[in-house]
């Protein structure tokens, strides 16, 4: 089986004008450089995670890995074991555009965080995503009031 093999480094310098470059950044994924200096990703790419947050747990960040890569965007599917509570949300690399559904005891909400975990008015757990890093992406979360249960959070985060 033929292939091509290429080394991870940084971006390289601009191309003479005529020519562009293909590489691989330590990210893992490919680029071609114009030789006007614009990078783009040669392709995109998927991967779904799931992890869990214990609702009683305090306010803090929360490390998810295993991506693979730098997400660019996130999906957000979440719910709150053993209750009808559960929610959508969203998230880009600019943390522009972040919104949420998620029912609460009472219906339907839409917000600003990527995820809002509500167990009734007051007790909830808020998650946002402060940084997007090389294999995944870290939440900010603040707790309020006294929530319990687990949070069971799928995450479908692309790259493109």
């Amino acid at each position: 089986m033929a292939q091509i093999i290429f080394e991870e480094s940084a971006a390289p310098s601009t191309p003479s004008s005529g020519y562009a470059s293909l590489y691989a950044k330590s990210d893992g994924a490919l680029y071609s450089k114009t030789d006007g200096g614009t990078e783009y990703p040669v392709s995109g790419g998927a991967k779904a995670v799931t992890f869990t947050r214990d609702m009683t747990t305090a306010s803090g960040t929360q490390a998810v890995t295993g991506v693979g890569f730098t997400p660019t965007a996130i999906i957000f599917v979440y719910a709150i074991s053993g209750t009808a509570q559960e929610g959508v949300g969203f998230s880009d690399n600019s943390k522009a555009g972040r919104n949420r559904n998620y029912l609460t005891p009472t219906g339907w909400f839409v917000g600003e965080q990527a995820i809002s975990a509500s167990m009734s008015s007051g007790n909830y757990q808020i998650g946002d995503v402060s940084t997007y890093d090389s294999d995944g992406f870290t939440i900010s979360w603040t707790k309020s009031g006294s929530p319990t249960g687990t949070l069971t959070v799928y995450a479908l985060c692309l790259r493109g």
